[in-house]
């Protein structure tokens, strides 16, 4: 291995945050490395953000084509094409991937490097790089931001092994519209496919372990989304723990869940497991006990310092509590403050969560 190479910042992934961070410093002035061992674009452009919301767009449709009558527009019998809806999909998430390439191409020559492959510490300050062609490399930076997103993680219940379970890549594969969705989890990604697939045409039924939807929100806020789905004729089951799984004849699903009443027998056509964990392998102690992070100040917001780790879900606090937080407002608050600039200044203004919902679901920040 050669010797170490040295920058000024690190971002690691090129999912939400590493598709603005790296391209902002580059700009400045700074010497940028870029790691990506998948697709660019990460989640946000292949797996999440944008396919899934070209889907809620399709579903939104379905839904208002339905609701023409009360309009005064007729519009005779709604199908929807899932195969179509895929391929328009589809077609959104080539387009935002080239035009991510091209965005990062046009950077390249102000000293910033794209390194394919998979990064891991090795020292402080210092990453080993083992690269797709079977290189490998090492570099430093002061500053190094991990964009590694999140993956969609395996459901552990009795009999798992037997049935086929989705999550939340998979399912927007499907060629045909599921006869009744069964989802386990309640919060954004589960909502945002239950209430897809609901008006899509399918049967949806979401199993949440909580007490209640939407756990990161207000009570009132989880309630509202509740009464929403409902009305929508979406079944919810909170307070509900999934206990077994076994296979039905025709490829049907017989789950056996545990509510506060009691025992409940459920079947379904399709079994989404819509959970999801960091990629990132370290955990949050290891991190907060290192110097590998920035520890960035604004000026704007006194005294008050947060540990930045930059991720498609989580930003994690000084005080080591981990919290989804559009990352939009992360990207354009940490780059500045990391170049040592004044940070923009901030309104109080409604702005979209991680959750796509309709109605859309907003927050003040």
């Amino acid at each position: 291995m050669s010797q170490a190479t040295n920058y000024d910042v690190i971002v690691i992934g090129t999912s939400q945050g590493g598709r603005f961070l790296p391209i902002a410093f580059a700009k400045a002035g700074r010497r940028v490395a870029l790691i990506e061992r998948g697709q660019l674009g990460g989640v946000c452009v292949n797996v999440g953000c944008t396919p899934t919301k070209t889907m809620v767009a399709s579903a939104r449709v379905a839904y208002l084509a339905r609701r023409g009558a009360l309009y005064g527009v007729h519009t005779g019998p709604i199908s929807v094409d899932l195969q179509a809806v895929r391929k328009r999909k589809q077609g959104m998430v080539e387009g935002a991937g080239n035009n991510f390439k091209s965005r990062i191409t046009a950077v390249q020559g102000l000293d910033l490097d794209l390194l394919r492959g998979e990064a891991h510490f090795s020292a402080p300050k210092t990453l080993e790089v083992s690269l797709a062609d079977g290189e490998t490399r090492e570099i430093t930076a002061p500053l190094i931001f991990i964009d590694t997103g999140a993956r969609p993680k395996q459901l552990t219940i009795k009999g798992v092994e037997n049935v086929s379970v989705l999550n939340s890549t998979t399912i927007m594969e499907l060629e045909t519209l599921p006869e009744h969705l069964l989802i386990i989890g309640g919060g954004y990604i589960g909502l945002e496919f239950g209430q897809m697939f609901r008006r899509f045409g399918s049967r949806v039924t979401i199993i949440q372990n909580h007490p209640r939807l939407l756990m990161n929100e207000d009570e009132d806020v989880s309630d509202e989304v509740t009464k929403i789905f409902r009305e929508d004729g979406i079944t919810v089951l909170s307070g509900t723990t999934p206990q077994q799984v076994e296979p039905l004849s025709g490829g049907h699903i017989h789950l056996t869940v545990r509510t506060p009443q009691g025992e409940q027998q459920l079947s379904g056509s399709h079994l989404l497991a819509a959970i999801v964990s960091p990629t990132l392998k370290l955990s949050a102690q290891k991190l907060l006990a290192s110097t590998w992070i920035r520890r960035a100040t604004s000026r704007s917001m006194g005294n008050w310092k947060r540990t930045f780790l930059v991720s498609t879900r989580w930003v994690m606090s000084k005080v080591g509590q981990l919290s989804r937080t559009p990352l939009m407002m992360t990207s354009a608050f940490c780059a500045p403050t990391c170049l040592n600039m004044a940070a923009p200044a901030y309104r109080i203004a409604l702005s979209p969560t991680p959750f796509s919902s309709i109605p859309s679901l907003g927050v003040l920040a």
